[in-house]
């Protein structure tokens, strides 16, 4: 991809672009029922103004949105590069492997015969 050198051809593309991502976004919300925020600044004008679109449009409902996702707490500590990433991984794959090892292990000896049970102290003497 490169940027688009001529203005009205590159403000053009970005209106038909913005356009499709605001469906995208509201087809995410009505289909899935999930909560969507979008907001998207435009390019500056000669004016020096920027315009900003959001979905949903209200302001109130993008910043509840906003509100609502500052507010979670993250329930785990994300990777914060791929090596981490792999690491943490394999850290989960190699436990995942240890508990089954183990309950194989007890499947297979397990610590007490239960035949033993039926038996009485002195003959097991």
């Amino acid at each position: 991809m490169e940027l688009i050198d001529k203005e009205k051809p590159r403000m053009s593309t970005f209106k038909k672009r913005r356009m499709g991502l605001l469906k995208k976004a509201k087809e995410l919300n009505v289909l899935c029922d999930v909560e969507t925020c979008v907001i998207i600044f435009g390019p500056q004008s000669e004016d020096g103004s920027v315009e900003l679109v959001t979905y949903p449009v209200e302001s109130h409902k993008v910043m509840d949105i906003i509100n609502k996702f500052k507010g979670k707490g993250t329930d785990r500590k994300l990777p914060k590069n791929m090596s981490e990433f792999f690491y943490l991984r394999k850290k989960k794959v190699d436990d995942q492997i240890a508990k089954l090892r183990k309950a194989n292990k007890e499947a297979r000896f397990p610590s007490w015969d239960t035949r033993c049970d039926a038996f009485s102290f002195d003959q097991l003497n």
